[in-house]
């Protein structure tokens, strides 16, 4: 069983089209929602050859977003944004009295500016 998630703490089976190989694409385009693909061929990320075999469990069609079909993304979502919040917050806090020492060689940069001294609020 494949399990897929950009975040591993939402482990779902449900892989969005855009992060299907094209080739397993194609196969799958064509398939029937409960067939099983033929035999494909594959070289894994170490470089052995192998074969997978695709079972099709559901097929959701282009949609808008509906807390039925697509609660697992909208939950995972708010949670990527809910910790962007606080750790952009904890930064925040601790900027003003942290030491960073920025290499001279990237004292230009606009996106350090903040964390110099003279930093504008």
């Amino acid at each position: 069983m494949k399990l897929y998630s950009d975040n591993v703490t939402a482990r779902t089976t449900y892989i969005p089209a855009d992060k299907i190989e094209p080739g397993d694409f194609l196969v799958i385009d064509t398939m029937k929602v409960g067939s099983v693909s033929k035999p494909i061929s594959f070289t894994g990320q170490d470089g052995k050859e192998g074969y997978k075999i695709i079972l099709l469990k559901s097929k959701i069609p282009p949609h808008k977003g509906n807390l039925e079909q697509d609660y697992a993304k909208f939950k995972e979502r708010a949670q990527e944004q809910k910790m962007d919040k606080v750790l952009s917050e904890w930064f925040e806090k601790r900027r003003e009295n942290t030491y960073i020492k920025i290499d001279e060689e990237f004292t230009d940069c606009g996106d350090l500016k903040i964390w110099t001294k003279g930093a504008a609020k």
